[in-house]
């Protein structure tokens, strides 16, 4: 069950692109899968289910869970979905954390494809 106050307190967004690139992903897998956003090193993403201290929230119709460690870091990030020319991919920025704290990845991200 998603948990509406800390979804409040979060204040997570993201734009209309990357929900929809969210629910196409999830829209083949195990109803019990959500967008797990977790830090290390960086902002990441993972499909996965839920474990006995993840949050649960749910945003634009997309459940996402947040280990407890991560939520200390996901307030006011922001997710686009972002297509060029040669990459595409999921782009994490939170404008509260400094030094800002990006998806961290290089070239080799499992977040682009």
């Amino acid at each position: 069950m998603p948990d509406n106050k800390l979804e409040e307190l979060l204040q997570i967004r993201i734009s209309d692109h990357a929900s929809e690139k969210f629910k196409e992903s999830l829209k083949s897998q195990d109803p019990t899968y959500a967008i797990r956003v977790f830090v290390s090193g960086g902002y990441h993403l993972a499909l996965d289910k839920q474990r006995p201290h993840d949050f649960k929230i749910e945003i634009n119709g997309v459940p996402f869970l947040l280990d407890p460690y991560s939520v200390k870091y996901a307030g006011h990030l922001f997710i686009d979905y972002i297509e060029k020319e040669n990459e595409s991919g999921f782009l994490l920025t939170n404008p509260t954390v400094k030094p800002p704290i990006t998806c961290g990845c290089d070239s080799d991200c499992s977040c682009k494809k």
